[in-house]
């Protein structure tokens, strides 16, 4: 199944249009969709259809060509924009699906009740001595990560906080989404900054603009513990089985 989706061309008389752009996967080269001429009016808009894949997110040129710095915008916009449609896409937790990481284990008895796992399984229990909360040792700038498996277009990130013992351990944490494992993933974007959770609460902290990408990383800036007793990852996935 076929859905569409709008891009709009830079007004100028400069600007290479989009001719021969290919929506293709990171990892593989299997073409999804090739633009048609954009051309150089202004605000001019293209509709195409392509087909969906949950790796899609860059254009790649079969001819060699110099390509401005614009135009590495325009790419940058294509892989953020979502399908517009009725009812084509829905909001999902796809940390479900995920693979938690994080910086240290909390290195006691509690080893076990600090897996990083815990803050993905969908329990939003706040009791740590319960088994669905993660925790590191006392470091600087710990970190969570969790690898969605594939790139997604995320709109918000909701944290469920402690609630039994030490909530404001979770005041200044830092939300970051993106592509890169480079310094832990903290060179990614930002999203958000926790300013507080009570106990116990979740709460949702929306991105300034949805977000673009596989990594999703919470940390302190500062020597703490970090004590998560879930996050999901807000992502939209399309509501229809998309068939060629």
């Amino acid at each position: 199944m076929k859905n569409t989706r709008h891009h709009v061309s830079r007004e100028a008389p400069f600007s290479p249009p989009l001719n021969g752009c290919e929506l293709g996967s990171m990892l593989s080269t299997t073409r999804q969709s090739v633009l048609l001429t954009v051309g150089y009016e202004p605000n001019k808009q293209l509709i195409t259809n392509y087909y969906f894949t949950g790796w899609m997110g860059f254009c790649f040129f079969s001819r060699m060509e110099i390509k401005t710095l614009i135009l590495l915008f325009q790419i940058l916009a294509i892989s953020t924009v979502k399908p517009f449609g009725p009812g084509s896409y829905r909001e999902e937790n796809v940390a479900l699906r995920g693979r938690a990481s994080q910086s240290q284990i909390l290195s006691s008895s509690e080893t076990s009740l600090s897996q990083p796992i815990n803050a993905i399984d969908g329990n939003r229990n706040s009791n740590f001595f319960e088994g669905s909360c993660s925790c590191t040792s006392a470091s600087p700038a710990p970190w969570w990560r969790v690898d969605l498996i594939q790139m997604h277009t995320i709109s918000s990130v909701t944290i469920t906080n402690r609630g039994d013992c030490c909530a404001d351990r979770m005041n200044g944490v830092r939300i970051h989404i993106g592509n890169s494992l480079e310094n832990d993933g903290k060179d990614n974007p930002q999203c958000s900054v926790v300013d507080a959770i009570g106990p116990g609460q979740t709460k949702t902290f929306h991105c300034k603009q949805e977000m673009f990408g596989r990594y999703v990383v919470l940390y302190h800036v500062r020597e703490e513990y970090l004590t998560i007793c879930e996050v999901e990852v807000n992502a939209w996935i399309p509501t229809t089985t998309q068939q060629c």
